[in-house]
C-alpha cells in the first residue's frame, strides 16, 4: 500500500463527484515547492489528481478540502475567500511542556492580507514555564531586523534614500551616484543628516533592472538617474 493509500483510507471524512475532505496528518505539507513532498503530489504519483481549496500548517492535523476536478476547484475557492463557507476549529492538545496560561512576548508582523503574525520561525519559540511566557533569542530577531532593509535598527530621516548596488544599477553607474551623494549629503552609508531630513543606504536588488541606477525614496522609486536628476530630486524633497 502507498503512504498516499494509507492516508487516503484512514482519513476520508466526507466524499462526493465534486469534492473530498481529508483529516490531514501532521507533518506532511498540502501543497507546496519548499517542502520535500506533499499531499498534491502523494496524490498524483498514486494516479489521482487533486486540487487544494485551502491549506493548514504542515506541522497541523485537521481537515482539508481538495476539489476533484478543475470545474469545481474556481467556486470552491470563492467560496471561501468570499467567507461564505462556515467553518470551525476544534484544538486538541496535549501537555509539551508549555504554560497552562501566561503572556506571549513575541515579534509580530502583518503578514498575507493584513494578517497579524509571528516574525520568526516556529522552532525558534521558546517556552519558559517558570515565567509563564513565550519567546524568541534576540538573536533571531536581530537577524531578521538587519536582513531586511524595511527594518531600521535607528531612526532614519524624513527621505530614506536606499540606493541600489546590485550588477544591473552597478554597470549603469550606481557606484558613481552613490559617491555623488554622500560628497552632496556630506554623510555615508547608514547616516542621516544633521537637519534629520536624509538617511543614505546601499540596499541589494529593488527588482527594478531595466532602469537603473535605480533609488528608492521611502515607497517611490526613481530609475534611470544620473547626477543632475538626483540633484533636481534632492532639491525638490527639501
Amino acid at each position: 500500500m502507498s503512504e498516499w493509500a494509507g492516508i487516503r483510507d484512514g482519513g476520508v471524512v466526507f466524499e462526493d463527484e465534486a469534492v473530498l475532505v481529508l483529516n490531514k496528518p501532521a507533518g506532511i505539507s498540502v501543497m507546496g515547492e519548499r517542502h520535500e513532498t506533499d499531499l498534491v503530489r502523494m496524490a498524483a504519483a498514486a494516479g489521482e489528481e487533486l486540487f487544494p481549496v485551502h491549506r493548514i500548517d504542515k506541522v497541523t492535523s485537521g481537515a482539508v478540502l481538495f476539489a476533484k476536478e478543475l470545474r469545481w476547484h474556481g467556486p470552491l475557492t470563492r467560496q471561501f475567500a468570499g467567507r461564505t463557507v462556515g467553518k470551525a476549529y476544534l484544538a486538541i492538545v496535549t501537555p509539551g511542556g508549555t504554560p497552562a496560561q501566561g503572556v506571549i512576548d513575541l515579534p509580530l508582523s502583518a503578514g498575507r492580507k493584513g494578517r497579524v503574525r509571528v516574525a520568526a520561525q516556529r522552532a525558534s519559540i521558546v517556552a519558559d514555564s517558570a515565567r509563564g511566557t513565550w519567546s524568541v533569542p534576540e538573536s533571531e530577531v536581530f537577524g531578521i531586523a538587519t536582513f531586511y532593509t524595511m527594518f531600521n535598527m535607528k531612526p532614519v530621516g524624513r527621505h530614506h534614500l536606499q540606493v541600489c548596488m546590485t550588477l544591473s544599477c552597478s554597470l549603469m553607474g550606481a557606484d558613481r551616484l552613490f559617491r555623488h551623494l554622500e560628497q552632496k549629503l556630506k554623510i555615508g552609508h547608514g547616516e542621516t543628516t544633521p537637519d534629520g531630513r536624509f538617511t543614505l543606504r546601499r540596499v541589494e536588488c529593488l527588482a527594478a533592472c531595466g532602469g537603473g541606477p535605480c533609488m528608492q525614496v521611502g515607497f517611490d522609486y526613481h530609475e534611470n538617474l544620473d547626477e543632475k536628476k538626483t540633484d533636481a530630486l534632492l532639491e525638490r524633497l527639501k
